[in-house]
């Protein structure tokens, strides 16, 4: 049996003079019972079967509305039959006005698409592929930053490639994932404060923007030296065999160039261990 409960409306549904056919009151569509013809079938419709969707051709009108649709129809009517074609005319064009402005304000707005989007776009950058875009569109609108903003991007392409080397070599379980990973976390958080600088603080002052420009080759040295030992540690990887022991040295050498780039204390050690 048909469940003669619009769907849409949650109100009762009236029969039409097909015995088959049922209509919704107030948004107008056209539901067919097929229980009738498959009385054979045990499975039950989940759902009444849709003639007709009158909802979207069809605005939803208030009483108002409708009185002063048929106030002007009256009018038009009355100003036609006595030959007023100037009053026909200006009624037929606010008949048509109303229903216009009636169904652009019944059109719900979609703010939450909208809304997606602008979070998607003031979200800062989190993985590698997400900064290389962010640095380029920044390089794009400041061309003084230009050069800057090369430089982080080729850093970034430079640890990508370094990382899947490192993964093709040893795998998903290996003790030197962990250190290549802190390298990571490292140059990662030194690019996204570059990106706070260029994207956040006043760049149209010469003079801030030669303080962050300063702060911005700071970093990227830092960098530069987490680099040169990665390369180190990929080095390494490509000397081993199944037979090789891990060489923890090789994995002190970046453990220590982080600690000092952090702590500050840099020396001729570090060079010594490079070389």
């Amino acid at each position: 049996m048909l469940n003669k409960i619009c769907p849409e409306c949650g109100i009762t549904l009236r029969k039409c003079s097909d015995p088959d056919t049922f209509v919704c009151p107030k948004c107008l569509r056209s539901f067919k019972d097929c229980s009738r013809s498959q009385e054979s079938n045990t499975a039950e419709q989940p759902f009444p079967e849709e003639v007709f969707k009158g909802k979207e051709s069809l605005p939803d009108l208030s009483d108002g509305t409708i009185a002063v649709i048929f106030i002007m129809i009256l009018v038009a009517c009355v100003s036609f039959v006595l030959r007023m074609i100037p009053v026909t005319i200006v009624a037929a064009l606010m008949i048509v006005i109303t229903v216009k402005v009636v169904e652009r304000t019944d059109r719900k707005p979609e703010q939450a698409p909208a809304a997606e989007e602008k979070q998607k776009q003031t979200a800062e950058p989190e993985t590698t592929a997400d900064f290389i875009r962010a640095f380029q569109t920044i390089g794009r609108q400041n061309f003084d930053l230009l050069p800057q903003t090369e430089h982080v991007v080729t850093q970034l392409q430079q640890l990508e490639r370094k990382r899947r080397g490192l993964s093709a070599m040893l795998g998903t379980d290996h003790p030197f994932l962990q250190m290549a990973a802190d390298a990571e976390r490292y140059v990662l958080s030194n690019c996204r404060q570059i990106y706070r600088r260029f994207y956040y603080c006043d760049l149209s002052d010469p003079s801030l923007l030669r303080q962050h420009m300063l702060f911005a080759s700071e970093r990227l040295r830092e960098n530069e030296r987490v680099l040169a030992d990665y390369e180190n540690l990929v080095i390494e990887v490509t000397q081993m065999d199944d037979s090789t022991p891990v060489p923890v040295p090789c994995m002190d050498t970046v453990t220590d160039t982080l600690r000092r780039i952090r702590t500050g204390d840099e020396d001729n050690t570090h060079h010594m261990m490079m070389q």
